[in-house]
């Protein structure tokens, strides 16, 4: 979804990620998604779970 969103919307897209910060498991992860939207010049907020606890 995150790709095809980008290929359509791109830079007029904000992806919203809750996220620990912690590295994960590689492709797929939280970490890796951001990474990807921020390559296509998408919007990034994220809310960190860290401050949710």
């Amino acid at each position: 979804m995150l790709e095809h969103s980008l290929e359509v919307e791109g830079k007029s897209m904000t992806l919203i990620a809750l996220w620990d910060y912690k590295g994960g498991d590689g492709n797929g992860d939280t970490e890796h998604m951001i990474k990807i939207a921020e390559d296509k010049g998408a919007k990034i907020k994220i809310i960190d779970i860290n401050n949710l606890i």
